[in-house]
Order: C-alpha cells, then structure tokens, then sequence
C-alpha cells in the first residue's frame, strides 16, 4: 500500500521505531515515577537511574524486535493480539520458571535465552531485585557484574536481531 502511494518503506519503519520508542520513555517514565512516588520501594528509591535507563531502553529495543518479526507472519489484528498476549504470558512464565528453578542467582542464563527480549528482561529485573532484597541495589551502571551486563548486552542484540529480520521478512 505505501509503495502505491509513492511513501517510501524505509520511512515506514523509522516511523515505526520512533513511535515505539516515544510511547515507551513516556510509559517507563510514569513506571518509574510511580514506583517512586506511590510505592516508596528501595528498588525504585536505590537503584541508579542510568541502569534504569539503559534497561528500559534494551526492553523498548526488544519489545519493538519481537513485534515487528512476528507481524510478519500474522495476517490480520485480531491474530496479532490473540499471539502477542498468548506469547507475553507464556514467556513470562518460563521467564521466572528459568529464573528461580534453572539459573537462580547468582547463575548465569546463556546468551542465547537472554537474546529473546522478554527472557532477557525477566533476568535482568530477577537480578536486580535479587541484589535489592540481599544486599544494597546497584547504583551505577559500573557496579553491575559481568552476568548482568550479558544480559543487558542479549537484550539489546537480540532486539536488533528480531527487528531487522522482520523488516527482511516483511
């Protein structure tokens, strides 16, 4: 439909990002702001707002992969809502299933499990509540440990991997 109406697709998808990206700071800034206003939780209160920030960002990245690799193979809204929310619950199961039975922490998740986004963000938020709840919560970005900063870096590659296979896809 774009390239009959003279748009071009490399426009589409920077538009695409653009959006996804906007929606999200605005969703995570309100995530943050409540989780420091309403529920006065050290994990809000103690942990650096730079490791929220480059965290927030890879789970935009990674969220934004996974949509646009999988709309490739879905037809039509309904589809796409009945997979997402299906494929959200799912992984969010076998997120904590991994997190607590097969890789508790101090383990490390291989790189191919935190490169799925939302596998990935589930270990990075187990990790960093579970330095909260035992100790004291990561202030700076230089405090993380080496298992953290690979889930940080399967978030955001695996993110860009998804993206770029659903626009080669697509």
């Amino acid at each position: 439909m774009m390239k009959m109406n003279g748009c071009r697709v490399s426009l589409y998808w920077c538009s695409v990002f653009i959006f996804g990206v906007l929606l999200s700071v605005i969703t995570f800034s309100v995530f943050v702001l409540a989780g420091v206003l309403l529920l006065d939780n050290d994990f809000f209160r103690q942990t650096g707002l730079d490791i929220f920030v480059v965290v927030l960002l890879g789970w935009t990245v990674g969220q934004l992969g996974v949509a646009i690799f999988f709309q490739t193979f879905l037809g039509t809204a309904r589809t796409a809502n009945i997979v997402g929310y299906l494929l959200s619950i799912w992984t969010s199961i076998i997120s904590t299933t991994l997190n607590l039975g097969v890789y508790p922490y101090p383990k490390t998740m291989n790189l191919a499990l935190t490169s799925y986004p939302p596998l990935g963000f589930g270990r990075i938020i187990y990790m960093l509540l579970s330095q909260c709840s035992n100790a004291t919560c990561y202030r700076h970005l230089g405090e993380l440990p080496g298992s953290l900063v690979y889930a940080i870096v399967g978030l955001y590659a695996g993110g860009i991997l998804l993206f770029l296979l659903g626009i080669y896809l697509y």
